[in-house]
Protein backbone atom coordinates (compact mmCIF):
# COMPACT_ATOMS: atom_id res chain seq x y z
CA UNK A 1 0.00 0.00 0.00
CA UNK A 2 2.97 2.42 0.56
CA UNK A 3 5.71 1.13 -1.64
CA UNK A 4 5.91 4.58 -3.94
CA UNK A 5 5.60 6.87 -1.27
CA UNK A 6 8.32 4.79 0.77
CA UNK A 7 10.47 4.98 -2.24
CA UNK A 8 10.10 8.83 -2.70
CA UNK A 9 10.55 9.03 1.39
CA UNK A 10 14.13 7.10 1.15
CA UNK A 11 14.71 9.58 -2.45
CA UNK A 12 14.29 12.74 -0.29
CA UNK A 13 15.96 11.68 3.08
CA UNK A 14 19.31 10.61 0.34
CA UNK A 15 18.53 13.94 -1.21
CA UNK A 16 18.89 16.15 2.23
CA UNK A 17 15.31 17.28 1.75
CA UNK A 18 14.22 17.03 5.49
CA UNK A 19 16.38 19.85 7.20
CA UNK A 20 15.17 17.83 10.56
CA UNK A 21 17.63 14.86 9.56
CA UNK A 22 20.60 17.06 9.19
CA UNK A 23 22.52 15.69 12.27
CA UNK A 24 25.91 16.69 10.59
CA UNK A 25 25.03 19.76 11.61
CA UNK A 26 24.51 19.80 15.05
CA UNK A 27 27.50 21.79 16.95
CA UNK A 28 28.22 18.45 19.37
CA UNK A 29 31.09 19.97 20.48
CA UNK A 30 30.51 23.37 21.28
CA UNK A 31 26.99 21.81 23.04
CA UNK A 32 29.06 19.23 25.16
CA UNK A 33 31.45 22.49 26.29
CA UNK A 34 29.18 24.45 27.55
CA UNK A 35 26.92 21.93 28.89
CA UNK A 36 29.98 20.78 30.86
CA UNK A 37 30.69 24.75 32.49
CA UNK A 38 26.41 24.68 32.78
CA UNK A 39 26.28 21.20 34.71
CA UNK A 40 28.96 22.84 37.01
CA UNK A 41 27.78 25.38 37.96
CA UNK A 42 24.21 24.88 38.08
CA UNK A 43 22.02 22.52 39.84
CA UNK A 44 18.73 22.93 38.75
CA UNK A 45 17.32 22.81 34.79
CA UNK A 46 14.43 24.96 34.22
CA UNK A 47 12.78 24.71 30.73
CA UNK A 48 10.26 27.63 29.11
CA UNK A 49 8.69 26.30 26.54
CA UNK A 50 5.17 25.06 24.95
CA UNK A 51 4.46 22.42 22.32
CA UNK A 52 7.89 21.14 20.61
CA UNK A 53 9.57 23.66 22.67
CA UNK A 54 8.88 21.59 26.15
CA UNK A 55 8.00 18.20 24.46
CA UNK A 56 11.50 18.11 22.25
CA UNK A 57 13.65 18.07 25.48
CA UNK A 58 11.46 15.77 27.91
CA UNK A 59 11.64 13.05 24.64
CA UNK A 60 15.16 12.60 24.72
CA UNK A 61 15.46 13.13 28.20
CA UNK A 62 13.38 9.62 28.08
CA UNK A 63 17.09 8.53 27.73
CA UNK A 64 17.77 8.42 31.29
CA UNK A 65 16.11 6.75 34.15
CA UNK A 66 17.55 9.40 36.80
CA UNK A 67 18.38 12.71 35.41
CA UNK A 68 22.08 14.46 36.78
CA UNK A 69 20.23 17.87 37.39
CA UNK A 70 16.85 18.43 39.27
CA UNK A 71 14.22 19.36 36.21
CA UNK A 72 11.49 21.59 35.93
CA UNK A 73 9.38 22.14 33.45
CA UNK A 74 7.17 25.86 33.12
CA UNK A 75 4.90 25.37 30.54
CA UNK A 76 1.78 26.87 31.97
CA UNK A 77 0.71 30.56 32.63
CA UNK A 78 -1.05 29.05 35.55
CA UNK A 79 -0.14 31.13 38.67
CA UNK A 80 -0.95 28.77 41.36
CA UNK A 81 1.60 25.66 38.97
CA UNK A 82 4.30 28.24 38.41
CA UNK A 83 4.19 29.33 42.38
CA UNK A 84 4.10 25.45 43.34
CA UNK A 85 7.05 24.52 40.64
CA UNK A 86 9.61 27.20 41.90
CA UNK A 87 8.30 26.82 45.61
CA UNK A 88 11.81 26.50 47.74
CA UNK A 89 14.05 26.78 44.83
CA UNK A 90 17.13 28.60 44.97
CA UNK A 91 16.75 30.00 41.88
CA UNK A 92 20.43 31.56 42.24
CA UNK A 93 21.39 27.59 41.55
CA UNK A 94 19.20 27.41 38.73
CA UNK A 95 19.73 27.52 34.73
CA UNK A 96 17.08 28.43 32.59
CA UNK A 97 16.27 27.29 29.37
CA UNK A 98 13.51 29.92 27.41
CA UNK A 99 12.83 28.36 24.09
CA UNK A 100 10.99 28.94 20.80
CA UNK A 101 11.77 28.54 17.40
CA UNK A 102 9.68 32.14 16.35
CA UNK A 103 10.89 33.89 19.43
CA UNK A 104 7.12 35.07 19.38
CA UNK A 105 5.22 32.67 21.31
CA UNK A 106 3.39 34.56 23.39
CA UNK A 107 3.45 32.07 26.48
CA UNK A 108 7.60 32.03 26.82
CA UNK A 109 7.68 35.17 25.85
CA UNK A 110 5.71 36.43 29.47
CA UNK A 111 7.39 33.21 31.45
CA UNK A 112 10.66 34.90 30.79
CA UNK A 113 10.00 38.10 31.09
CA UNK A 114 8.48 37.13 34.97
CA UNK A 115 11.46 35.09 35.79
CA UNK A 116 13.46 37.84 35.05
CA UNK A 117 11.25 41.03 36.23
CA UNK A 118 9.15 39.52 38.97
CA UNK A 119 11.45 36.70 40.17
CA UNK A 120 14.92 38.81 39.38
CA UNK A 121 16.84 35.65 38.26
CA UNK A 122 20.01 36.78 37.28
CA UNK A 123 20.47 37.28 33.64
CA UNK A 124 23.24 35.08 33.60
CA UNK A 125 21.44 32.63 34.58
CA UNK A 126 18.98 32.68 31.27
CA UNK A 127 19.75 31.15 28.38
CA UNK A 128 17.26 32.53 25.51
CA UNK A 129 17.24 30.39 22.07
CA UNK A 130 15.45 32.00 19.36
CA UNK A 131 16.45 33.16 15.77
CA UNK A 132 18.59 35.75 15.52
CA UNK A 133 15.76 38.08 13.51
CA UNK A 134 13.81 40.76 15.07
CA UNK A 135 11.48 38.88 17.62
CA UNK A 136 10.01 39.30 20.99
CA UNK A 137 12.08 37.05 22.99
CA UNK A 138 15.60 38.33 21.60
CA UNK A 139 14.39 41.48 21.90
CA UNK A 140 13.73 40.93 25.35
CA UNK A 141 17.37 38.90 26.16
CA UNK A 142 18.96 42.17 24.67
CA UNK A 143 17.21 44.76 27.04
CA UNK A 144 18.01 42.56 29.76
CA UNK A 145 21.32 40.91 28.70
CA UNK A 146 20.40 37.64 28.83
CA UNK A 147 22.59 34.96 27.33
CA UNK A 148 21.38 34.80 23.37
CA UNK A 149 21.67 31.64 21.29
CA UNK A 150 20.40 30.98 17.77
CA UNK A 151 18.07 28.54 17.14
CA UNK A 152 18.36 25.93 14.63
CA UNK A 153 16.50 27.03 11.55
CA UNK A 154 13.93 23.80 10.81
CA UNK A 155 11.02 23.81 9.19
CA UNK A 156 8.94 22.39 11.68
CA UNK A 157 9.43 22.38 15.75
CA UNK A 158 7.91 19.39 16.43
CA UNK A 159 10.10 17.04 14.11
CA UNK A 160 13.18 19.27 15.12
CA UNK A 161 13.88 17.05 18.45
CA UNK A 162 17.74 15.63 17.68
CA UNK A 163 18.59 19.77 17.48
CA UNK A 164 21.34 22.22 18.68
CA UNK A 165 18.30 24.34 20.66
CA UNK A 166 17.02 20.77 22.65
CA UNK A 167 20.36 18.63 22.61
CA UNK A 168 21.60 21.57 24.96
CA UNK A 169 19.38 21.63 28.16
CA UNK A 170 19.45 17.71 27.87
CA UNK A 171 22.99 17.59 28.21
CA UNK A 172 23.12 19.62 30.87
CA UNK A 173 20.68 17.02 32.63
CA UNK A 174 23.10 14.17 31.71
CA UNK A 175 22.47 13.21 28.17
CA UNK A 176 25.57 12.31 25.77
CA UNK A 177 24.72 14.32 23.01
CA UNK A 178 27.76 12.22 20.98
CA UNK A 179 25.78 9.19 21.69
CA UNK A 180 22.30 10.73 20.33
CA UNK A 181 23.63 12.32 17.16
CA UNK A 182 25.71 8.90 16.43
CA UNK A 183 22.77 6.79 16.93
CA UNK A 184 20.24 8.93 14.70
CA UNK A 185 22.19 9.08 12.17
CA UNK A 186 22.76 5.19 12.03
CA UNK A 187 19.56 4.95 12.16
CA UNK A 188 19.13 6.89 9.18
CA UNK A 189 21.82 4.75 7.68
CA UNK A 190 20.00 1.42 8.48
CA UNK A 191 16.87 2.96 6.65
CA UNK A 192 18.34 4.23 3.76
CA UNK A 193 21.11 1.48 2.91
CA UNK A 194 20.21 -1.71 4.72
CA UNK A 195 15.62 -1.29 4.15
CA UNK A 196 14.89 -1.23 6.98
CA UNK A 197 11.23 -1.48 7.05
CA UNK A 198 9.70 1.56 8.45
CA UNK A 199 6.09 0.80 6.29
CA UNK A 200 5.02 -1.14 9.25
CA UNK A 201 3.41 0.81 11.56
CA UNK A 202 1.65 3.55 9.22
CA UNK A 203 -0.11 0.67 7.34
CA UNK A 204 -1.19 -0.38 10.81
CA UNK A 205 -2.68 3.23 11.86
CA UNK A 206 -4.15 3.53 8.21
CA UNK A 207 -5.72 -0.09 8.43
CA UNK A 208 -7.25 1.15 11.96
CA UNK A 209 -8.47 4.14 10.44
CA UNK A 210 -10.23 2.58 7.96
CA UNK A 211 -11.52 0.33 10.15
CA UNK A 212 -13.31 3.94 12.22
CA UNK A 213 -11.22 3.63 14.83
CA UNK A 214 -10.09 6.84 14.82
CA UNK A 215 -8.20 7.13 18.45
CA UNK A 216 -4.76 6.02 19.27
CA UNK A 217 -4.73 4.72 23.30
CA UNK A 218 -1.38 4.49 24.09
CA UNK A 219 -1.13 2.82 27.52
CA UNK A 220 1.81 3.35 29.03
CA UNK A 221 3.73 1.21 32.08
CA UNK A 222 6.98 2.57 31.99
CA UNK A 223 7.28 6.34 34.00
CA UNK A 224 10.41 6.97 32.02
CA UNK A 225 9.25 6.94 28.61
CA UNK A 226 6.64 9.60 30.00
CA UNK A 227 8.01 12.52 27.68
CA UNK A 228 8.58 10.32 24.86
CA UNK A 229 4.45 9.33 24.85
CA UNK A 230 3.90 12.89 24.94
CA UNK A 231 6.15 13.77 21.98
CA UNK A 232 5.06 11.15 19.78
CA UNK A 233 1.39 12.58 20.98
CA UNK A 234 2.23 16.40 19.16
CA UNK A 235 3.73 14.21 16.39
CA UNK A 236 0.70 12.19 15.63
CA UNK A 237 -1.93 14.88 16.60
CA UNK A 238 -0.62 18.26 15.02
CA UNK A 239 0.94 16.49 11.63
CA UNK A 240 -1.84 14.49 10.50
CA UNK A 241 -5.23 16.21 12.01
CA UNK A 242 -5.75 18.37 8.48
CA UNK A 243 -8.70 18.19 5.97
CA UNK A 244 -10.82 16.06 8.06
CA UNK A 245 -8.74 12.89 8.84
CA UNK A 246 -7.06 12.56 12.21
CA UNK A 247 -6.03 10.15 14.98
CA UNK A 248 -6.95 11.43 18.43
CA UNK A 249 -3.82 10.21 20.37
CA UNK A 250 -4.74 9.42 24.08
CA UNK A 251 -1.84 8.60 26.93
CA UNK A 252 -3.29 6.63 29.41
CA UNK A 253 -1.30 6.01 33.01
CA UNK A 254 -0.56 2.17 33.85
CA UNK A 255 -1.75 1.64 36.24
CA UNK A 256 -3.71 4.54 37.30
CA UNK A 257 -6.25 4.44 34.48
CA UNK A 258 -6.66 0.91 35.26
CA UNK A 259 -9.24 2.31 37.82
CA UNK A 260 -10.46 5.28 35.51
CA UNK A 261 -10.59 4.32 31.95
CA UNK A 262 -10.14 0.22 30.92
CA UNK A 263 -14.11 -0.14 31.86
CA UNK A 264 -14.52 2.29 28.47
CA UNK A 265 -11.81 0.02 26.96
CA UNK A 266 -13.22 -2.91 27.03
CA UNK A 267 -16.62 -2.32 26.89
CA UNK A 268 -17.36 1.03 25.06
CA UNK A 269 -17.50 1.67 21.60
CA UNK A 270 -14.73 -0.36 19.34
CA UNK A 271 -13.42 3.14 18.02
CA UNK A 272 -10.13 2.91 19.23
CA UNK A 273 -7.05 0.87 19.10
CA UNK A 274 -4.43 0.19 21.25
CA UNK A 275 -0.13 0.21 22.22
CA UNK A 276 0.75 -0.99 25.82
CA UNK A 277 4.16 0.18 26.51
CA UNK A 278 6.51 -1.64 29.08
CA UNK A 279 9.89 -1.48 29.60
CA UNK A 280 10.35 -5.28 31.05
CA UNK A 281 11.47 -8.28 30.00
CA UNK A 282 8.76 -10.91 29.24
CA UNK A 283 10.24 -13.51 31.21
CA UNK A 284 9.87 -10.66 34.04
CA UNK A 285 6.02 -11.21 34.05
CA UNK A 286 5.11 -13.40 36.58
CA UNK A 287 1.40 -14.02 38.51
CA UNK A 288 1.28 -12.09 41.08
CA UNK A 289 0.75 -15.38 43.33
CA UNK A 290 4.22 -15.55 42.89
CA UNK A 291 5.59 -12.21 43.80
CA UNK A 292 6.87 -13.97 46.90
CA UNK A 293 9.43 -15.55 44.33
CA UNK A 294 11.45 -12.37 42.83
CA UNK A 295 14.72 -12.65 41.28
CA UNK A 296 17.30 -13.30 43.36
CA UNK A 297 14.51 -14.56 45.91
CA UNK A 298 13.65 -17.62 43.77
CA UNK A 299 13.90 -21.16 46.08
CA UNK A 300 15.74 -19.91 49.24
CA UNK A 301 13.05 -19.45 51.87
CA UNK A 302 15.90 -18.48 54.41
CA UNK A 303 17.18 -14.89 52.50
CA UNK A 304 13.29 -14.25 52.19
CA UNK A 305 12.76 -14.45 55.73
CA UNK A 306 15.89 -12.70 56.48
CA UNK A 307 14.31 -10.12 54.16
CA UNK A 308 11.53 -9.08 56.60
CA UNK A 309 13.12 -9.92 59.73
CA UNK A 310 14.17 -6.06 59.99
CA UNK A 311 10.17 -5.23 60.08
CA UNK A 312 8.41 -5.40 63.23
CA UNK A 313 4.90 -4.04 63.62
CA UNK A 314 2.89 -3.81 66.92
CA UNK A 315 -0.71 -1.68 67.49
CA UNK A 316 1.09 1.75 67.57
CA UNK A 317 3.74 1.41 65.43
CA UNK A 318 5.88 -0.18 62.89
CA UNK A 319 10.02 -0.03 62.95
CA UNK A 320 11.66 1.98 59.61
CA UNK A 321 14.96 -0.25 59.78
CA UNK A 322 15.05 -2.33 57.00
CA UNK A 323 17.76 -4.47 55.78
CA UNK A 324 19.26 -3.83 51.98
CA UNK A 325 17.53 -7.10 51.09
CA UNK A 326 14.81 -6.35 51.94
CA UNK A 327 14.42 -2.39 50.42
CA UNK A 328 15.70 -4.68 47.12
CA UNK A 329 12.92 -7.64 47.24
CA UNK A 330 9.99 -4.93 47.76
CA UNK A 331 11.55 -2.71 45.08
CA UNK A 332 11.44 -6.17 42.83
CA UNK A 333 8.10 -7.17 43.95
CA UNK A 334 6.16 -4.02 42.48
CA UNK A 335 8.48 -4.03 39.62
CA UNK A 336 6.61 -7.79 38.56
CA UNK A 337 3.59 -6.59 39.66
CA UNK A 338 3.74 -3.74 36.84
CA UNK A 339 4.89 -5.99 34.67
CA UNK A 340 2.09 -8.09 35.42
CA UNK A 341 -0.82 -5.91 35.35
CA UNK A 342 0.65 -4.60 31.59
CA UNK A 343 0.47 -8.00 30.72
CA UNK A 344 -2.98 -8.48 32.09
CA UNK A 345 -4.34 -5.28 30.27
CA UNK A 346 -2.63 -6.65 27.15
CA UNK A 347 -4.34 -10.00 27.06
CA UNK A 348 -8.10 -8.71 28.30
CA UNK A 349 -8.07 -6.14 25.41
CA UNK A 350 -6.70 -9.30 22.93
CA UNK A 351 -9.88 -11.37 24.61
CA UNK A 352 -12.41 -8.64 23.80
CA UNK A 353 -11.01 -8.39 20.11
CA UNK A 354 -9.61 -4.81 20.60
CA UNK A 355 -6.64 -4.19 18.19
CA UNK A 356 -3.84 -3.87 20.71
CA UNK A 357 0.13 -4.26 20.15
CA UNK A 358 2.56 -4.34 22.72
CA UNK A 359 6.14 -1.97 22.39
CA UNK A 360 8.42 -3.96 24.90
CA UNK A 361 11.26 -1.92 25.85
CA UNK A 362 13.54 -4.30 27.02
CA UNK A 363 16.24 -1.82 27.68
CA UNK A 364 16.62 1.93 27.23
CA UNK A 365 19.59 3.33 26.14
CA UNK A 366 20.46 6.24 23.70
CA UNK A 367 20.00 4.10 20.69
CA UNK A 368 16.56 2.87 21.43
CA UNK A 369 14.79 6.16 22.42
CA UNK A 370 16.39 7.48 19.10
CA UNK A 371 14.70 4.57 17.29
CA UNK A 372 11.74 5.37 18.61
CA UNK A 373 12.06 9.22 17.94
CA UNK A 374 12.69 8.50 14.13
CA UNK A 375 10.26 5.35 13.13
CA UNK A 376 7.06 7.46 14.62
CA UNK A 377 8.51 10.78 12.63
CA UNK A 378 8.93 8.91 9.53
CA UNK A 379 6.20 6.80 9.72
CA UNK A 380 4.16 9.64 10.41
CA UNK A 381 5.57 11.34 7.24
CA UNK A 382 4.52 8.32 5.45
CA UNK A 383 1.05 8.72 6.16
CA UNK A 384 0.83 11.89 5.50
CA UNK A 385 2.21 11.51 2.12
CA UNK A 386 -0.41 8.76 1.10
CA UNK A 387 -3.06 11.24 2.18
CA UNK A 388 -1.17 13.93 0.65
CA UNK A 389 -1.74 16.26 3.61
CA UNK A 390 1.62 18.51 4.72
CA UNK A 391 2.71 16.95 7.97
CA UNK A 392 4.80 19.86 8.93
CA UNK A 393 2.71 22.74 8.75
CA UNK A 394 -0.14 23.26 11.19
CA UNK A 395 -2.21 26.30 9.17
CA UNK A 396 -5.63 26.20 12.16
CA UNK A 397 -2.78 26.86 15.01
CA UNK A 398 -1.34 29.54 13.29
CA UNK A 399 -4.61 31.31 12.43
CA UNK A 400 -5.55 31.09 15.87
CA UNK A 401 -2.33 32.92 17.17
CA UNK A 402 -3.04 35.62 14.98
CA UNK A 403 -6.01 36.02 16.62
Amino acid sequence: MLSKVYNDLILQIKANKYDFLRFDLIKQDAIKDLAAQLALKYDIVVVIGFGASSLNVRALLSIKAVATKRLIYLDSLDQLEIDEKLALVDLSTAVFFSLSKSGNTNETYLLTKYVLEVLHVPPQNVYVIVPFSNNLLRNLAESFGTNCLEHDNIRSGRFGIISNASLLPTAVAGVDVHKVVLAASKKISDIIFDGFNICEIAEYYLNQYSLNRHMLVMFNYCYQLDGLCRWQQQIIAESLGKNGFGITPIIAKGTFDQHSQLQLYLEGPDDKFYQVITNKASSDIRPLSNLACAEGFEGDAERRTAAYSNVREDSSTASLSKSPAEVEFRKRSIEIALSAHANNIYNALDQVKRPVKLENFVYIDEQVIVDQIIYVMLSTILIANHLKIDPFNQPSVDEYKKV
